[in-house]
Parts: structure tokens; C-alpha cells; sequence
């Protein structure tokens, strides 16, 4: 990957992670299973997409990379700015071996799960996870540590400004 494409990811983990870290985990009360998520959603085009999410990760889980990625592109068709449709997505095409995707579906997972106040911060950490185990298979193996720190971070609840953010912002120039 490209310096400056992996300078861009850098601040977007930063600024995902300083949203993290900001609202504690005990504080959100939002779902922790992608039932749990297409349940409690409202009525409408976001509930049918999350239900489709969930159709998505269970063909993905029985190992039907087609059907996964045909019911998770359904569901941001149905609703753009689902982040559980891109994190889906962004495991699919892992596993389909195409790296670039996936990270750039984690990316925007990532992005869109740090802009919901009400979605749990592990949906995060779970990004992150998925994340370092592509970079790690890519090599990249500083960056899939830090990645998997930051989300050992956001998972035990104990992230709070700077506490995530500080050795990543004393290596940026």
C-alpha cells in the first residue's frame, strides 16, 4: 500500500478512535449482534438493510462468499450509511482475497460505526480486529499490533482521550 493511502487510514483510525474514546462503552447501550441491531432499528429501509446484513453474515459464516456479498450489497442499496453492510462486505472480500476492498469497506465500516452515538464501540474494535488480520497477512505486522492494541483498548472500556490515541500521535512527523 501506498505511503501517503496508509498516512490517510492512519488519521482516519485517529479520528474514529478519539470519537471511541470519548464516549466510554459503558455509557452505550446500543447493540452487540447484528440481530440484536436489525431488531432494535426502527421500522423502514434501515431495519429490512440490517436484515439483510444479518442474512449476509450467515452465508458468509457457512462460507457462500457470493451470497454473502449479493445480500450485503442489497442492503446498502437499501440504506447507504449502514456500516454493518460494509463491515460485512469488508470480510467478504477479505476472504475473496481482495485486499484494497476490503480495507477500503472497513474504512468506511469504521467511519460510519464512530459517527452513530448509539451503536457499541466493540462494533469498532471488532473493524480493527478484521483490519490487523488482513495486515498481518500482508506483512505489515507494526501496524496490525497497534491496530489490535487500539482495540484490546476500545474492548476493555477503558479508553478515554489520549489513552487510545497517544503512541500512534508520537510517531505522526
Amino acid at each position: 500500500m501506498a505511503h501517503g493511502a496508509l498516512r490517510g487510514l492512519s488519521l482516519l483510525v485517529l479520528s474514529s478512535l478519539l470519537a471511541c474514546a470519548l464516549r466510554p462503552a459503558s455509557d452505550v447501550s446500543g447493540p452487540f449482534t447484528l440481530a440484536e441491531a436489525a431488531e432494535q432499528a426502527p421500522e423502514g429501509p434501515r431495519r429490512a438493510s440490517l436484515y439483510l446484513v444479518v442474512q449476509a453474515s450467515e452465508s458468509f459464516e457457512m462460507g457462500d462468499l457470493a451470497a454473502a456479498r449479493a445480500a450485503a450489497s442489497r442492503a446498502l442499496r437499501v440504506d447507504g450509511r449502514n456500516p454493518y453492510a460494509y463491515f460485512v462486505l469488508g470480510q467478504v472480500t477479505a476472504a475473496s482475497g481482495e485486499f484494497d476492498t476490503a480495507l477500503r469497506y472497513l474504512e468506511q465500516a469504521q467511519l460510519l460505526f464512530s459517527l452513530d452515538a448509539t451503536i457499541h464501540p466493540h462494533w469498532i474494535a471488532r473493524v480493527l480486529r478484521v483490519e490487523a488480520q488482513l495486515r498481518s497477512e500482508a506483512g505489515e505486522v507494526e501496524e496490525a499490533a497497534l491496530l489490535r492494541r487500539q482495540a484490546d483498548v476500545i474492548e476493555s472500556g477503558s479508553s478515554r482521550p489520549g489513552g487510545v490515541l497517544s503512541p500512534e500521535i508520537e510517531r505522526q512527523p
